[in-house]
């Protein structure tokens, strides 16, 4: 092989022994000699090391060994083969070489041809690893996500770069390949040599992150990059790897924005957060909002400490907080209020949600809030108060418009009587029918009356009782004959208003009254009379939930006498029953023949009520 190039170290105290190996060699190596283990170290170490090192054992002051062990324990010696010439003979001192990374052992005297063919032999394995090691950085080097750089310290300019930093900076290789890396704008801070290129020159490793830089392509982006100097074919060289990092540094930016706006939440917030920690049977804080000292005047540090919770809850309310404590534990969450202490003294109502988290390990936090509840408490207070008052009140309006329903009903009673009283002195039965009819009427009203006295709803009248009630009065005041007729009822539970309950209720009267006079009072046979009422949701109503309801009474009676024609309204009575329709927006029709007769009121209702429960079971007559 040719081995002009490479460089031996010949190191022995015994000029003669250096003059032979400087024979042996110079024909195919530069050789050099030293006569001490000093100036070997300093040859090693130097910026132009051997290739390989013939190093004797026996040296007065540093011994081979010795050498050996400091090249070797070197980064930049460690592959510098090194092969003893020694007269030592003993195996064990063999032994002793190998075992502190020699790579060969020869004994004196030497044999010329054996000494040159094992140094040609550690000189081609050394290139032989030197090489694959190129390959495998070569490899690396191109398969690299980071863009890598290699730069001549001393000339400035690019040496070589691999794909990644081209893609990175936005070009290709050839373009920057053999420039001035001064000179190439996304890199000129980094590589400028005013800046960093002092450090490298002295061989520091240089290191930063979050540098920005406009790519050769116009993009923004952020680096974080490392230089780091090495000698390299007896040159200084750098070595720089650029990482692009824009979406960690993006992400880390909008992490502290969220956490700015976070803190000025947590700052500006009426809650105030915290996270305990539970130790055996106490609770300490091990986080705790800033604006805990807006709300409640308190310090950070006065927050943290250990008895400030619970030695500032009002108490009265302490046990019943400790209590709260103790029911999370038996789920995941749990809220409770109570009042606590400022630091003025003043207290406020506080309402603490907590949560409950477990760790893996089993370490036991709780996250909560505290709000400040205080003028909602007082708003209940307040409300409470008023509700109170509201409530005596309405007792004290019910208690007046039941007394009014109740004198309505008595002076109607008493009018009633004093009709009955004119009724009995007045022999002429034309006008005795007609204050019959007054009262009938006056009767009908008052029965609406007294159900609203007796009701424990001022508002609406019970029309199935009442219904119920005012047929069987009539039926019982309708003579012999009328009291053993049959009464049958077939209603829903019906409520109406005042308003509506009183003109439906004069019609029921007026119709009630032609049955009990026209065809219950045949003494031949007994009669039947059928009332009828449903009410039906009518979706078309006004307010979607109004309803129809549907009044039916029947008899069979021989039908109206003749001559009265219910249509034609002539009598009091009809023309009454037609205009209370009226009022109610109602209909009404009739059916009579000789099977009976039959009236039909159809109204609407505002809103659609039913009785709570079955309609009320009466007496029969």
């Amino acid at each position: 092989m040719s081995g002009a190039r490479k460089t031996v170290l010949v190191v022995d105290d015994v000029p003669d022994d250096i003059m032979i190996l400087e024979e042996i060699l110079k024909a195919e190596y530069r050789v050099k000699a030293v006569t001490n283990g000093e100036a070997a170290l300093a040859i090693a170490r130097s910026d132009s090391p051997p290739d390989l090192i013939l190093l004797d054992i026996m040296m007065p002051g540093m011994d081979g060994f010795e050498v050996c062990r400091h090249i070797k324990s070197d980064a930049s010696g460690s592959a510098i083969p090194i092969v003893f010439l020694t007269a030592k003979q003993m195996s064990s001192d063999e032994k002793a070489a190998f075992a502190i990374g020699a790579a060969d052992y020869i004994r004196k005297p030497v044999d010329p041809e054996l000494v040159l063919a094992r140094v040609n032999a550690h000189l081609e394995r050394k290139g032989e690893l030197v090489h694959a090691s190129e390959i495998r950085y070569r490899r690396l080097f191109e398969a690299s996500v980071d863009g890598v750089m290699i730069v001549d310290i001393e000339a400035g300019r690019v040496i070589d770069a691999n794909p990644s930093m081209a893609r990175l900076l936005g070009t290709t290789q050839e373009s920057f390949l053999g420039e001035d890396a001064s000179s190439l704008a996304p890199l000129a801070d980094i590589v400028n040599p005013k800046g960093r290129m002092p450090l490298l020159a002295r061989r520091e490793y240089v290191r930063e992150t979050n540098v920005p830089i406009e790519t050769f392509d116009g993009r923004c982006i952020y680096v974080e990059y490392t230089c780091n100097p090495y000698l390299s074919d007896r040159r200084e060289t750098i070595q720089l790897t650029l990482r692009d990092i824009t979406a960690l540094t993006e992400a880390q930016r909008s992490r502290d924005e969220l956490a700015a706006r976070l803190a000025r939440y947590l700052a500006t917030s009426p809650t105030i957060t915290y996270s305990l920690c539970l130790d055996g049977a106490s609770a300490r804080f091990v986080w705790i909002s800033e604006n805990v000292t807006r709300i409640l005047g308190y310090s950070m540090d006065e927050a943290m400490a250990p008895d400030w919770w619970f030695g500032h809850i009002d108490r009265e309310d302490r046990a019943r907080a400790l209590e709260g404590v103790s029911e999370l534990s038996k789920g995941d969450s749990f809220s409770q209020e109570y009042r606590f202490i400022r630091k003025d003294g003043s207290t406020l109502w506080l309402l603490d949600e907590m949560r409950l988290i477990r760790g893996a390990d089993g370490a036991i936090e709780i996250v909560g809030s505290l709000t400040d509840i205080d003028e909602r408490k007082r708003a209940e207070e307040e409300l409470q108060l008023k509700g109170l008052a509201l409530e005596s009140s309405l007792r004290d309006k019910s208690a007046l418009l039941r007394e009014v329903h109740h004198r309505v009903k008595n002076n109607m009673q008493i009018i009633s009587s004093l009709l009955s009283l004119s009724s009995g002195e007045d022999r002429e039965p034309g006008v005795q029918r007609m204050l019959s009819s007054v009262t009938r009427r006056i009767e009908a009203m008052a029965i609406a009356h007294a159900q609203l006295y007796n009701s424990e709803d001022l508002e609406y009248v019970d029309f199935t009782r009442y219904l119920k009630e005012l047929a069987l009065g009539l039926v019982r005041g309708g003579g012999a004959a009328a009291s053993s007729a049959t009464v049958e009822f077939e209603c829903d539970a019906v409520r109406l208003s005042l308003e509506e309950a009183i003109p439906a209720g004069l019609i029921a009267s007026e119709l009630l009254s032609n049955s009990v006079r026209f065809a219950l009072g045949d003494q031949s046979r007994p009669g039947t009379l059928r009332i009828s009422m449903r009410m039906e949701r009518d979706p078309a109503g006004p307010g979607g939930g109004d309803g129809v309801c549907t009044m039916e009474l029947s008899d069979d009676g021989p039908g109206l006498p003749a001559g009265l024609d219910s249509r034609a309204g002539s009598t009091l009575g009809m023309r009454l029953v037609g205009i209370l329709a009226d009022q109610l927006h109602g209909e009404i029709a009739f059916d009579s023949g000789r099977r009976g007769t039959r009236g039909r009121l159809r109204f609407p209702v505002l809103g659609y009520r039913l009785s709570s429960g079955p309609p009320p079971s009466m007496p029969g007559p």
